[in-house]
């Protein structure tokens, strides 16, 4: 609009002339014909005029195009110019030009085309800007739209549905910066751009460069440097450090992490994309570059690079999507074009670009195509990326392999910023279950794991870990032997088992043993116990086992009888022992006329005589058996004559 009203001033004076009759007019052309009215995209912002002037005679004319804001190229006097309309036609939708012959005549003629402009309506991705790494099911949409199509650009992740669509599902890969942006086109061809969260996009489709699609408005930019409809270009003055320059203010870009991509071509082996304080994206000797500032550890600049990715776009005259990203929240940064990363850089900790004092952002500081002419950089979008969470990771150590039932301890090296979950197949936590050290029991022999679950409690990420354990059984146990002895008897057991060492003591004193099997006299009456340790010299494996004893007394019998005893007189025995045995009496020439089988008995004697009581008794629980005997005699009653009274 600024160079429309200058071009065609002369023309109107000289119509306003004309109207006012102050001169005289040739013979005007026979018609006038500026083209059929058409429709054309903004994302391609050109027209190809094909106006006509005839004379009466049918011979063509001289003419002039006007009532345009735009860009005629060569000029407005050339009837099959090119027209690329101004931001304000673009605004508006439309642009009617206006045919005139060169001439003065009268009564005047002219011929009217309406060019309709298409701009596809701006939209912005929407979906989760923080995400843990290697998730899947994320979605991200725009509004959808009849008669469109759809070119989704996924940087560091994949879309695994709805490709075609106006929402996708997608899983990202590890941690860094995610990017999503999108190239949607109508039946005519006509495109735009829509991404995650934008903070700055231009179009070059029209000379008015200063307009931005989304964000700030530049400040400046480089007198040469023109729109052919598509992109911007540069014709003249050439060389050195030339390019479109365009300045936008810098505080729009003071964030810790950004996403930018430039439709570009190569026409030159130099070209600068970004360049901000001490941060430049560019092309560099046909290679591509970066060079950033990042705050260090300390929270200090640190400059890294510049870097050569090793790409190097040929020069085909192929627009690509030259894309660099930068995560604060991983300290990752990447370059791409199209959707393939070709550098990839790692500081290990989070770290925020580094704007302090850096100024206004310029771009294409270094672009001017060696003057081919040619189309260089058709867009720009500059955005907040996604941030791809890492999950936490951890080593985990302990014991393997165990035993049968042992409690070992299992741990792992991870920052304070996690939350812990251990479980144990195979085995019960005793203890430390939501800290970094924890203690297991196995209680299940075979493949067995400890298992341990963290949770970042920053991001809400979380991981899996799991720490395989052999659990050996145990050697086998069974003690064979008989429990119950009487003093003085001895023991004799066995243990039967896979063992290969066997260790035996015992609660009665002086019993020790490396065999199989164990034995001692046990003298001393009881309750005792031996103890057997058993080990598998392969795993290492030991297990225990205990056999309780009893050594019972013997029991002490006193048979009390008379010494002496006559003839026909019953004698009565008994013994000092009175229950928890059995009694087995003999009488030597007597007979026991009761209380056989108990502590008491009667005796008749048939004869006179020295005799001997015998008594066995047996213990009735453990069978342990005495015996005592008592002397006697018997004699004969004296005999007697008649005793007469007189």
């Amino acid at each position: 609009m600024r160079n429309g009203l200058r071009k065609y001033g002369s023309y109107f004076l000289l119509l306003i002339l004309w109207m006012m009759g102050g001169e005289s007019y040739a013979q005007c052309p026979g018609s006038v014909y500026a083209g059929e009215d058409t429709i054309i995209c903004y994302s391609n912002n050109i027209v190809y005029l094909d106006g006509k002037v005839i004379r009466p005679n049918g011979s063509l004319s001289s003419g002039m195009w006007y009532n345009g804001s735009g860009r005629f190229i060569p000029d407005s006097t050339t009837l099959n110019a090119q027209y690329v309309p101004s931001q304000a036609e673009a605004d508006q939708g439309y642009v009617d030009l206006i045919l005139i012959p060169a001439q003065n005549c009268n009564p005047s003629k002219s011929d009217t085309v309406h060019i309709t402009i298409r701009t596809l309506p701006q939209e912005t991705v929407t979906g989760p800007m923080g995400i843990c790494e290697y998730s899947g099911g994320n979605s991200y949409s725009v509004p959808s739209a009849s008669n469109i199509t759809y070119d989704w650009h996924v940087v560091g992740g994949y879309v695994t549905s709805g490709s075609s669509t106006n929402s996708i599902s997608v899983t990202w890969g590890n941690r860094g910066p995610g990017y999503i942006y999108l190239i949607r086109t109508d039946t005519l061809g006509c495109y735009d751009v829509s991404s995650l969260d934008p903070i700055s996009r231009f179009h070059f489709n029209t000379e008015d460069f200063a307009v931005a699609a989304i964000g700030s408005d530049a400040t400046s930019w480089d007198s040469d440097a023109h729109s052919d409809g598509t992109a911007f270009t540069i014709d003249a003055n050439c060389g050195g450090s030339k390019g479109i320059d365009l300045e936008i203010p810098g505080s729009t870009f003071d964030r810790g992490k950004l996403s930018m991509t430039f439709s570009w071509q190569r026409h030159e082996s130099e070209a600068v994309f970004f360049e901000r304080g001490n941060t430049k994206f560019y092309i560099d000797g046909g290679y591509l570059k970066i060079q950033l500032e990042q705050y260090d550890t300390s929270g200090n600049a640190q400059t890294v690079g510049p870097i050569n990715s090793g790409y190097s776009p040929p020069s085909d005259d192929v627009f690509r999507y030259f894309t660099f990203c930068y995560d604060s929240a991983s300290g990752v940064a990447r370059m791409l074009v199209n959707d393939s990363i070709v550098w990839d850089y790692e500081t290990g900790t989070q770290s925020s670009l580094y704007w302090t004092g850096a100024g206004n952002l310029f771009v294409g500081k270094r672009m001017d195509g060696n003057c081919s002419g040619k189309p260089l950089l058709d867009w720009l979008n500059i955005s907040i990326p996604v941030s791809i969470y890492s999950k936490p990771t951890t080593s985990l150590s302990g014991t393997d392999p165990v035993c049968y039932l042992k409690t070992e301890a299992y741990y792992c090296d991870t920052p304070s910023y996690v939350s812990y979950n251990w479980t144990a197949t195979g085995g019960s936590v005793l203890s430390g279950q939501n800290s970094a050290y924890s203690t297991i029991q196995w209680t299940s022999a075979g493949n067995d794991s400890a298992n341990l679950f963290l949770t970042d409690t920053r991001t809400g990420c979380d991981s899996s870990f799991s720490f395989a354990v052999n659990v050996n059984s145990l050697p086998t146990t069974s003690i064979s032997g008989n429990d119950s002895l009487c003093a003085g008897d001895t023991l004799n057991i066995s243990e039967s088992s896979n063992a290969t060492g066997y260790s035996w003591t015992s609660s009665y004193s002086g019993g020790a043993s490396t065999s199989q099997s164990f034995s001692f006299v046990a003298d001393s009456s009881g309750s005792y116990s031996a103890y057997v340790q058993l080990s598998d010299s392969t795993t290492g494996c030991v297990n225990n086992d205990t056999f309780d004893f009893w050594v019972q007394s013997y029991p002490v019998p006193v048979i009390s009888a008379p010494a002496a005893s006559c003839f026909g007189e019953p004698v009565v025995v008994n013994v000092n022992l009175s229950g928890g045995v059995s009694y087995a009496w003999q009488a030597s020439g007597g007979s026991i006329q009761s209380g056989q089988g108990t502590n008491e008995i009667i005796i008749d004697y048939s004869s006179a005589g020295p005799y001997t009581i015998n008594l066995s008794v047996e213990d009735v629980l453990f069978g342990c058996s005495a015996d005592d005997s008592s002397a006697i005699v018997v004699r004969q009653k004296p005999v007697t004559s008649s005793i007469y009274h007189y």
